[in-house]
């Protein structure tokens, strides 16, 4: 199998560099055995750097960040900077949109991953070929180094705006009184121990694509600042699958801990999604 298997982007703004490492550190140990196994000579990665502050501190910190990562002699490593900050979904589109890879990784910087859980995700592609992108089970990832049991629900329904205010802004005790509700949007029907397929929505903080497929979508649509731009995505690509063999850890998630800005961007690009794929209220 050729060095274009597999090519990999990750959107960093301002980041925390303990997290990061520890993000990469597993990223690499997963490319290692891909490298392995299918004898490749180089895997792509592009680190899109999204930072508008670049002060003297956060430049030495990535700074020597970057020279870590470049020791490792099979990654085709890129680093791109934008501190004009186009979006989440514009900086990935510059990697995928220009890549010659079979497969790519959207990853976010805040998700630790298993050792085998690439090569378990090639397999499955490789397996069912009509798959266009595939997503693994999703642990939670508490503090620096507490990798959790608690399971992550993040293959979604079409969301309703009921169901976006409940799970982002409600207080536990409405979260509670509507908890059929949001049971229905996050699938949590669905046995998660076995492989489900043809899914409508999933995360984008880790898709397993066929570079193809997000070409053929035309990528993510820069139209989206930060959120829902995955669920956009999502609608525009056919087969969608959770392989549950895969593992990750994820950080992410509480955007109404995260501050107004974070609340207002979330409202601006619901609006967005609903205004471009119709709006559903309960």
């Amino acid at each position: 199998m050729n060095s274009n298997l597999l090519s990999v982007s990750i959107v960093i703004y301002l980041p925390n560099i303990e997290i990061l490492k520890i993000c990469f550190s597993s990223l690499i140990n997963s490319l290692n055995i891909i490298i392995k196994t299918y004898y490749l000579d180089k895997i792509q990665i592009d680190i899109i750097d999204n930072s508008d502050i670049f002060n003297n501190n956060y430049k030495l910190e990535i700074t020597e960040f970057i020279n870590l990562i470049r020791v490792h002699k099979n990654i085709d490593f890129n680093f791109k900077s934008f501190p004009n900050n186009p979006g989440y979904g514009t900086s990935h589109n510059h990697s995928f949109l220009n890549s010659s890879s079979k497969y790519h990784l959207v990853l976010n910087p805040d998700v630790i991953l298993k050792e085998d859980s690439i090569l378990k995700l090639i397999e499955y592609m490789e397996s069912n070929p009509t798959t266009d992108i595939v997503t693994p089970k999703i642990f939670d990832w508490v503090g620096v180094n507490t990798l959790t049991t608690n399971q992550q629900f993040l293959i979604k329904r079409y969301p309703s705006v009921l169901q976006l205010f409940l799970r982002g802004f409600a207080p536990q005790f409405l979260k509670d009184m509507f908890s059929k509700i949001l049971s229905s949007y996050e699938c949590k029907e669905l046995d998660f121990s076995i492989t489900q397929t043809h899914l409508n929505i999933v995360s984008g903080c880790f898709m397993f694509c066929k570079t193809e497929s997000l070409k053929r979508a035309g990528g993510f649509d820069e139209n989206f600042f930060l959120y829902f731009e995955d669920f956009d995505l999502s609608l525009r690509i056919e087969r969608k699958d959770y392989f549950p063999e895969a593992i990750i850890y994820h950080k992410g998630g509480n955007t109404s801990k995260k501050g107004w800005l974070h609340r207002k961007l979330f409202i601006k690009s619901a609006f967005q999604f609903y205004q471009k794929n119709g709006w559903k209220w309960i």
